[in-house]
């Protein structure tokens, strides 16, 4: 993919692109059949844009904390 040479840039490029499209999903169980199976319940998918937020939150925290190594290039 042209402009894309890491998995951030990859990331980064899908987020604009997709932004209100589901990205990760979970299934929570919601009991066991009669055999002690468990059975899911629908996906709960975020979106690109807020898993975007949800990185950026972790990043600045991260940044506040003092917790990032210091580096040089390119972010």
């Amino acid at each position: 993919m042209p402009g894309c040479h890491t998995y951030l840039d990859y990331f980064e490029r899908n987020c604009k692109l997709y932004k209100d499209s589901p990205f990760l999903g979970t299934r929570a169980v919601t009991g066991t059949d009669e055999k002690g199976k468990p059975i899911h319940g629908e996906y709960e998918w975020q979106s690109f844009g807020q898993v975007e937020e949800i990185a950026q939150q972790i990043a600045r925290g991260i940044h506040n904390l003092g917790l990032a190594a210091k580096s040089e290039g390119d972010g």
